[in-house]
């Protein structure tokens, strides 16, 4: 069976907020601190959005099969598939959303809530806590 060839475009999600008190998509605590709420396929499907966003010009259209070859889900497209449930999940966790033709993706992300570090764990919270600490000061010094 030959895959399906579909395009989708993604375009950059503009949140003034988010990125004034959020972490880039790509960052140290996006990979260590968000993985653990929206879990490794939907956080690698982000960052290599958010890679292909940041070195081409906003929108980008990509081959959906092939995106999905690149995470190592399969080609699938069909509404089942994996690459189509990890969209979803980037919706339900509001790093994404639906527009005409593809999807607005956060390239830059807030940090995790209380509630959400509660569940994830020590380890977690110390990254959170450290690298919340570093930001601030990084800031407060700019």
């Amino acid at each position: 069976r030959t895959m399906d060839s579909e395009t989708i475009t993604f375009e950059v999600w503009h949140d003034p907020v988010v990125q004034a008190h959020g972490f880039s998509a790509r960052s140290t605590y996006t990979e260590f601190c968000l993985a653990t709420v929206v879990g490794p396929t939907a956080l690698l499907a982000l960052r290599a959005i958010t890679a292909r966003l940041e070195s081409a010009k906003n929108p980008v259209t990509i081959d959906l099969g092939e995106f999905g070859r690149s995470l190592g889900v399969g080609t699938g497209t069909g509404n089942t598939s994996v690459i189509r449930r990890t969209l979803r999940r980037l919706e339900q966790f509001g790093l994404a959303r639906a527009i005409p033709g593809g999807y607005a993706v956060r390239t830059w992300v807030a940090p995790l809530t209380e509630g959400s570090l509660r569940r994830a764990g020590a380890d977690v919270r110390r990254v959170h806590d450290h690298l919340m600490a570093t930001r601030t000061g990084q800031r407060a010094s700019a």
